[in-house]
């Protein structure tokens, strides 16, 4: 007894005890937290992942051995349409009608065809939502001759609006337009990395899937494309990713 005061009440005396035991446990514990903290790690591994004490290391080896495959289903695109959204007419500096909706969150193609000389094409400016309702602009410059494939994915399309453009000085007839829908798909997710997307199915085959991803990384910029299995409107896109 010689770490405690004896008292005569054998209640006082089983306080004392009990104080004690309290005092030595602490100890117990703070020794052990200690040699917890100052534990040699180098050697451990994560998800198969050697990790040292830094703790940049252990975050990434424990996302790696928490990750996970999931299986995305992006609907059934209907093959491109380039004048979906906008039926053939003359270019202009204002607001254009909107005729359809793309079936699925997927990319804006723009064309313009010259009638004469080439008109000052300036900017077509497209306003929708992404695959989460976001409301999200892309301004795409026509290429007179050509076809131009912006890069965000649109589930909707609310406005497409020309500016800057001029017709041409010598026959001053106008050139026309026509917007639709091309091969990129939306994902419902945001990928920093393509690396992410490791196999796509369109209906029952594997198909190449051509993955994007912006700078920064946006979930209208996280695109697919899997045209080379040929899109129909029967057969649903798959795809599978790790993240």
């Amino acid at each position: 007894m010689d770490n405690f005061n004896y008292k005569s009440s054998s209640e006082e005396a089983l306080k004392d005890v009990t104080a004690g035991t309290v005092v030595a446990s602490k100890a117990v514990i703070t020794d052990a937290q200690n040699k917890i903290n100052t534990l040699d790690i180098t050697a451990l591994k994560l998800g198969g992942v050697a990790v040292t004490s830094a703790a940049v290391d252990i975050n990434k080896a424990a996302t790696k051995a928490s990750s996970a495959c999931r299986l995305y289903n992006l609907g059934a695109p209907a093959l491109a349409d380039d004048n979906l959204i906008v039926t053939s007419t003359n270019m202009k500096v204002g607001e254009y009608d909107v005729d359809a909706q793309p079936e699925v969150p997927r990319n804006i193609t723009v064309t313009s065809t010259a009638v004469g000389t080439a008109d000052t094409m300036g900017t077509i400016t497209i306003t929708g939502t992404n695959y989460d309702d976001e409301v999200i602009t892309e301004e795409i410059v026509p290429v007179s001759g050509s076809t131009v494939a912006g890069i965000k994915a649109f589930k909707t399309v609310t406005t497409v609006v020309g500016a800057g453009w001029v017709v041409d000085g010598d026959e001053k007839t106008a050139d026309t337009i026509i917007v639709g829908t091309g091969n990129e798909l939306g994902l419902p997710l945001v990928l920093d990395t393509i690396t992410n997307v490791i196999m796509g199915v369109l209906g029952t085959t594997i198909t190449a899937t051509n993955p994007t991803v912006g700078t920064p990384a946006t979930i209208e910029e996280t695109t697919i494309d899997m045209s080379s299995g040929t899109y129909d409107a029967t057969k649903e896109a798959l795809v599978f990713v790790v993240d």
